[in-house]
């Protein structure tokens, strides 16, 4: 009986053990979630700043090509107006020998 009560106490105080051991490692499987659930916010806000950073880069990339497309139609404008502007200095010149007939 003695043996027995002895092996009662000592088994009693292994549960014990046990359950301290479990209590430490229900505590550090609550602060890994807690860490892991803190990467997954970390995550998500770092995949709404990329999601934001190609919003951005979409909307210069429309306004270069906007500008583009203004340069390449003032490009057209300037040959336009250099040539009416060689043809008008064809016309002057032209104009200014017929009117130099009747100075002389």
């Amino acid at each position: 009986i003695v043996e027995a009560s002895s092996k009662m106490d000592e088994n009693s105080t292994e549960i014990q053990n046990l359950a301290t051991i479990a209590e430490d490692v229900e505590h550090k499987i609550n602060n890994v979630v807690e860490i892991v659930n803190q990467a997954v916010g970390a995550s998500e806000q770092t995949v709404s700043d990329f999601e934001d950073t190609r919003e951005g880069i979409e909307t210069m990339v429309s306004k270069v090509v906007e500008v583009n497309t203004i340069s390449t139609a003032n490009a057209k404008s300037v040959k336009e107006i250099a040539s009416a502007s060689k043809h008008l200095h064809e016309m002057t010149d032209a104009l200014n020998t017929k009117i130099s007939i009747f100075k002389t």
